[in-house]
């Protein structure tokens, strides 16, 4: 079942950083009025009828925990960052939202995140190379499944695809916050964090 912040509804989005994070500026808060839906990976693994294939952009949020790990990785073998994030309390829990994406067909690309095999996923292959690099085929499938289930996927459908990229490119090219697993166009954050990045994720099976 989705969570109460569903279409139509106000979502305030707060800046700020997950432990783990360095932080030596002052932070800016900022309202974004949204149309958007929420929905727990979980639950539509199995099942995407819900989705409809229209393109539109969309974001990953991951459980505070979880992203604190991520990032904690990714700043001992990227360098160490100033991190400025998305964050969300859904139900009792504080979610981080490190990657943002379009598509053409959502239905498709939710489903490719949640069940494709490494090889047809970016973001599934660079959450294996972050996380479990050097696991077996089938226990890092496992294993990033269960990291999926875990987190939210926001998306909003949009007329064209043109949309959608002209949305992701004001959002990757925008300085209030970052988004740490975005590797195309992403000037949220230094080059030298893209290129530890992509050095982790192309040692990855593809």
């Amino acid at each position: 079942a989705r969570t109460s912040l569903t279409d139509k509804k106000i979502h305030v989005f707060f800046c700020s950083i997950p432990s783990g994070c360095l932080l030596n500026k002052s932070i800016n808060f900022k309202i974004l009025i949204m149309a958007t839906e929420f929905i727990k990976a979980c639950n539509l693994r199995g099942s995407f009828k819900t989705i409809r294939e229209c393109p539109g952009w969309y974001r990953w949020w991951f459980p505070e925990h979880l992203a604190d790990d991520i990032l904690s990785l990714l700043n001992e073998q990227c360098s160490a960052e100033i991190l400025t994030l998305r964050t969300q309390t859904i139900g009792d829990d504080k979610y981080v939202c490190l990657y943002v994406g379009i598509s053409k067909n959502l239905h498709d690309r939710v489903r490719i995140h949640i069940e494709g095999p490494f090889g047809s996923s970016t973001f599934r292959r660079t959450l294996r190379a972050i996380l479990v690099p050097n696991s077996p085929e089938h226990q890092a499938n496992v294993y990033i499944n269960k990291i999926i289930d875990s987190c939210y996927w926001e998306w909003e459908y949009t007329d064209t695809k043109e949309q959608a990229e002209n949305i992701e490119c004001e959002e990757l090219s925008q300085l209030q916050f970052d988004y740490p697993l975005n590797i195309k166009d992403n000037e949220t954050i230094s080059s030298n964090w893209i290129r530890g990045l992509k050095k982790i994720r192309n040692k990855s099976v593809k």
